[in-house]
C-alpha cells in the first residue's frame, strides 16, 4: 500500500490509526450505555433484594427513591438517549451521541456520534454512525478511509473476539474491554452501582429537559463495587473484567448522580471518575421510553474487519 495516498494522516499517525479506530469505537459504544458491567433488573427488581450495603449514611427515604428508580429502570428495556463523554482520552469538546438503544435480552444501538469518535484527529469525520448488535460494533467510515478499502464504508469490530483475543490485558483487547467495563452500563446497571454506596444524598429538585426531577448522588469505591453480596452484585466474570479495567485505568472510585422523574424513571445519569490519564465525565439523558429499536447490520461486502485494517497498515509499514 502506498503511504503517500493516506492523506491526511502522517506516516507516524497511520501506524497507530488502526489502534485508534478501535479505541474510538469503544468510546462511542461506551457513550451509548450498553450493559457491559451492571445488572438490568433480571433479578426481579431492586425491591426484591434482601441484602446490600449497610447504607449507614443514607436517609431511608432517599434509599427507597433510588431503589424505586432502579426497579423502574429494570422494567424498561429501550429508550431514546443523548450522551456525552468528556475528559481524559477525548479530543477538545469531547464526544456526543444521540439515538436509540435497547438493553436486557436484546441489546442494540443505532446512534450518531459527533466528535472524534474514531480517534483519528483531523482525519475523523464530523459525524459517525454507530450500530451495535450481538456483541458486534459497526462504525461508518468517510470517503478517504473507505477509498483505502475498495470503497467499503463500515468498520466492523467483534467485541467478544477483541476481548478474548491476543495481547492480554495490556494490549488493545484489554483497552477496549476497559472502556466498556468501567462506564458502559444500562440505566439499571448504573443505579446498581450507585446502590453499592454506603452514603447516597438527596441534592434537591432540578430541571432536566424542561421537567422537574429529584437529584441523588453517591460515591462508590472500588472495594464497594467489587464486594461480594448485596445490591448490584456483579457475577464473577463481571467482577474480574471490572477489576482488570480498574487496574489498567487507575480508577479508585466513581461518583454516580441520578435525576429521577415523576414516574420514578432515571431521566439523567452521570458518572465521574479519575483515571491515570485524568478525569472523565460520562452523562446520558433518556427519553421516549419503550421506543422500538431495530438495527440491521450493514451488508457484508461493505464492511471492513478490524483485523484487516491492522494487517493493511502493518504491511504498509513493515509492522
Amino acid at each position: 500500500m502506498r503511504t503517500d495516498k493516506l492523506h491526511p494522516w502522517t506516516r507516524t499517525g497511520v501506524r497507530t490509526a488502526a489502534r485508534a479506530v478501535a479505541l474510538g469505537g469503544a468510546a462511542a459504544l461506551l457513550l451509548a450505555g450498553t450493559a457491559a458491567c451492571g445488572g438490568s433488573g433480571d433479578d426481579g427488581g431492586a425491591e426484591d433484594r434482601t441484602e446490600g450495603a449497610s447504607h449507614s449514611g443514607t436517609d431511608p427515604e432517599v434509599l427507597a427513591a433510588v431503589r424505586a428508580a432502579a426497579d423502574s429502570a429494570g422494567r424498561t428495556t429501550s429508550a431514546a438517549f443523548e450522551a456525552s463523554l468528556t475528559g481524559a482520552g477525548t479530543q477538545d469538546g469531547g464526544v456526543t451521541a444521540d439515538g436509540v438503544m435497547s438493553w436486557g435480552d436484546d441489546p442494540a444501538i443505532d446512534a450518531t456520534v459527533e466528535g472524534d469518535a474514531l480517534g483519528l484527529g483531523a482525519a475523523s469525520p464530523a459525524e459517525t454512525r454507530v450500530l451495535w448488535l450481538d456483541d458486534t460494533l459497526w462504525a461508518s467510515l468517510d470517503e478517504t478511509f473507505a477509498a483505502e478499502f475498495e470503497g467499503r464504508d463500515w468498520l466492523r469490530l467483534d467485541l467478544a473476539e477483541l476481548a478474548g483475543g491476543s495481547g492480554g490485558s495490556g494490549g488493545l483487547a484489554g483497552a477496549v474491554a476497559s472502556a466498556l467495563d468501567t462506564a458502559a452500563q444500562d440505566p439499571a446497571g448504573q443505579l446498581a452501582l450507585l446502590l453499592r454506596s454506603e452514603s447516597i444524598e438527596a441534592v434537591g429538585t432540578e430541571e432536566v429537559n424542561g421537567a422537574e426531577a429529584e437529584h441523588y448522588s453517591g460515591t462508590v469505591s472500588v472495594d464497594e463495587a467489587l464486594a461480594s453480596g448485596g445490591e448490584g452484585e456483579l457475577t464473577e466474570e463481571q467482577r474480574q473484567r471490572l477489576s482488570d479495567a480498574v487496574e489498567q485505568q487507575g480508577i479508585e472510585s466513581w461518583t454516580v448522580d441520578v435525576w429521577v422523574g415523576e414516574d420514578d424513571f432515571p431521566v439523567r445519569l452521570r458518572q465521574e471518575y479519575t483515571t491515570a490519564r485524568g478525569e472523565v465525565t460520562y452523562q446520558v439523558d433518556y427519553d421516549d421510553l419503550g421506543t422500538e429499536v431495530e438495527v440491521t447490520e450493514p451488508p457484508a461486502d461493505r464492511a471492513v474487519e478490524f483485523g484487516e485494517v491492522l494487517e493493511r497498515f502493518a504491511s504498509g509499514f513493515g509492522g
